[in-house]
């Protein structure tokens, strides 16, 4: 019989190469798998080393982390037992129940939004091309919802600049793709910018973000991004996960559907969107209970507060309409499969592809965050 290490390797070849799995996904399988090794020294486990294990786990992880590593192992012996290289898996002999907290996601507040890419155009001059891309990187984690890893894998491909719009086709999870198409001007020709700047390393790269060694950047170096023009506006810890939650926050509470929102963050699954439902109805029952708790206003005053209503949303609510519906968008592909989603926005509607856009006043746009004079003229010598 195949010892444990050895069956670790084939189920991982047969995932990359039968199952044809995301590098993602193997990574994590990969780690899951060998710290299992690890616990059992290479040994094959029976009902009370996998008990073992999990106390192991529920000590060392959180219950979101022992879920995932459970997973991993569980298909592995799946796999094994489906094969006929273990007569049964010793998980049928387990019932395993790990109680998660249930968490709302984190939020950036919108004074925190301003400072943040406040700080990033300040430090822009023209010879700090690394700021430059930085400035990119900040306002498509704000303005497009996208994944971390979605966001590292933009592609000269998949990443599509015209003279007034920028087209993103999106790898998300399961190999999942959707485009997501940006008409707002200020966006386009920060993208435009960036493009003629890094034109020559992207092309010999093949990805758009680009480290200062020339290669692709990574998922840690857009956390270190982050972190850096946070440390310099003295704010709290955020993670970049957190920009995609605010991202979606925002749409849902300036009343898209929360179908669209759905396609344009990619989620499989409509109860994965429908978490961010609690997240704006504890905001508005914080912020109803502010506005009728001083002075006590009309309630008409804190639904106008709450909808946006005062700053012109319903002419964004109406543009919305024009916007096609989940279902009808495979028609605009012309039948293609591989693309699940595509969205198209163009005047007034495009302010939908940013949550921050100018009915959202912590986002004001770039040439606001410079300075009138000096902006304008950086930015033509930029471009």
């Amino acid at each position: 019989m195949q010892t444990l290490s050895q069956s670790i390797v084939q189920y991982l070849e047969m995932c990359e190469y039968e199952r044809n799995l995301s590098a993602d996904t193997l990574k994590a399988y990969r780690i899951d798998l060998r710290q299992f090794s690890e616990f059992t020294k290479g040994e094959w486990a029976d009902r009370d080393m996998l008990n073992r294990y999990i106390k192991h786990l529920n000590v060392c992880f959180s219950p979101r982390s022992v879920k995932r590593k459970l997973a991993s192992v569980r298909a592995f012996y799946h796999e094994l037992e489906y094969n006929g290289i273990l007569e049964e898996s010793p998980f049928h002999k387990l019932h395993i129940r790990i109680q998660s907290p249930k968490q709302l996601p984190r939020t950036i507040p919108g004074h925190l939004v301003h400072d943040l890419l406040q700080c990033a155009y300040d430090a822009y001059v023209p010879n700090k091309r690394e700021v430059l891309r930085d400035i990119l990187v900040l306002e498509l984690l704000f303005s497009t919802g996208l994944r971390v890893s979605e966001l590292c894998s933009l592609s000269a491909e998949n990443f599509m600049i015209g003279e007034s719009e920028l087209r993103l086709l999106v790898n998300g999870k399961g190999r999942k793709e959707r485009m997501i198409q940006i008409t707002t001007p200020e966006l386009v020709q920060v993208a435009q910018g960036y493009w003629s700047e890094f034109a020559e390393q992207i092309q010999n790269c093949g990805t758009i973000l680009i480290n200062r060694l020339g290669h692709g950047i990574s998922t840690q170096s857009i956390r270190r991004i982050v972190q850096k023009y946070l440390e310099r506006t003295g704010s709290y810890h955020v993670t970049p996960h957190m920009f995609r939650h605010t991202f979606a926050t925002s749409l849902l509470e300036a009343g898209m559907d929360i179908r669209y929102i759905q396609s344009l963050l990619g989620h499989s699954s409509i109860s994965t969107t429908q978490i961010y439902t609690h997240v704006t109805a504890y905001q508005q029952t914080a912020l109803l209970a502010e506005k009728l708790g001083s002075g006590l206003p009309s309630v008409w005053s804190a639904v106008k507060t709450l909808t946006g209503l005062n700053r012109g949303i319903s002419t964004v609510f109406s543009s919305m309409m024009m916007l096609p519906s989940p279902s009808s968008t495979g028609a605009l592909v012309s039948g293609s499969s591989r693309i699940s989603s595509i969205f198209f926005f163009s005047g007034v509607g495009a302010m939908m592809v940013s949550p921050f856009s100018p009915f959202f006043t912590c986002r004001p746009n770039c040439f606001h965050l410079l300075n009138p004079a000096a902006g304008m003229e950086a930015w033509g010598r930029c471009m």
